[in-house]
């Protein structure tokens, strides 16, 4: 007995697999790389350590910020131990995904709040994003496209998190409603 079959719209059918469920599938795969691969670029966030980038700033600031200088070095650390934290549990959560694991919308719903939640890029939109519908739209635009950096971790990384998220809930729910 065969464990395929041709449907009349050229569509590959599986024995016990509805074509939503393969579209699924896919989703969640191509949603499971993109959670590997953000994760696995915020490592670059780790270097220069935040002792390199205090001591740059003492550098050049004068004697009466170095007080403030030395504050933002312990939020830059605390930033840095935070992002070191996630990174794994991240690519954990994607590994889960691209496994299918029982559990892995509840990691990726997990890590993509708390990530959301210590990070807020969200905070920086309105200073990076509002020029662009300003009279220097143009200007702005060609800045942002020699940051691509600054761009994927203020923007598209946090779009992969929150699609992650609303795919994991989504996951969940029909999970949950296939329930006997």
């Amino acid at each position: 007995m065969a464990s395929w079959a041709a449907s009349s719209r050229g569509t590959v059918i599986v024995a016990c697999r509805s074509t939503r469920s393969l579209d699924r599938m896919r989703i969640r795969a191509w949603l499971a790389i993109a959670l590997i691969i953000g994760w696995a670029l915020q490592t670059l966030n780790l270097w220069p350590l935040p002792s390199d980038v205090a001591a740059k700033m003492l550098a050049t600031t004068t004697p009466d910020n170095a007080s403030v200088v030395a504050a933002y070095e312990t939020n830059l650390w605390i930033g840095w131990v935070v992002r070191a934290f996630l990174i794994p549990l991240g690519i954990v959560s994607g590994v889960l995904a691209l496994r299918n694991h029982a559990k892995w919308p509840i990691a990726a719903i997990v890590v993509a709040i708390a990530t959301l939640i210590l990070f807020r890029a969200w905070q920086w939109w309105a200073p990076i994003y509002a020029p662009l519908f300003g009279s220097f739209a143009l200007d702005r635009a060609a800045w942002l496209a020699r940051q691509p950096f600054l761009l994927f971790n203020t923007l598209i990384f946090p779009i992969i998190l929150v699609a992650s998220a609303i795919y994991g809930i989504r996951e969940m729910r029909a999970k949950s409603s296939h329930a006997i």
